[in-house]
């Protein structure tokens, strides 16, 4: 079975997160950001990369709504990134932390720049 048709029989979140090892083989992972949303990124050398949105990596949910239901919209919107994005094989190299909610993640949780702009405009103290 190849990763596009598995991408597609998820029917939420939770289950395209177990897909961890099978976007390890094609050189993608999944990741948590510090505000605790997941991430699609590549791999290069072991490492995440989430420099660039949509050139390096996409959101893909959060912990809070891993049962939600993918959409047709979101799942077309990953495949169109693995199709562009995949590579040679490759782990994440940092220790395995531990389960949470019943995922297995791998690394500290990645900073996103833009991540955090709601916030700072949320809490701009105008005179």
């Amino acid at each position: 079975m190849d990763i596009f048709y598995k991408i597609r029989q998820c029917i939420d979140y939770q289950s395209l997160y177990a897909l961890e090892d099978e976007f390890n083989k094609i050189g993608l992972t999944i990741q948590t950001t510090q505000k605790n949303r997941m991430i699609l990124c590549k791999l290069v050398a072991g490492k995440p990369i989430a420099n660039n949105v949509i050139e390096d990596f996409i959101f893909v949910g959060s912990y809070q709504q891993a049962e939600t239901e993918l959409s047709d919209r979101a799942v077309e919107k990953i495949i169109d990134f693995v199709g562009n994005n995949q590579g040679a094989p490759s782990k994440v190299e940092n220790l395995a932390r531990a389960w949470r909610n019943g995922l297995r993640m791998y690394g500290k949780t990645l900073f996103i720049a833009n991540e955090d702009i709601e916030y700072v405009t949320d809490n701009l103290i105008i005179e």
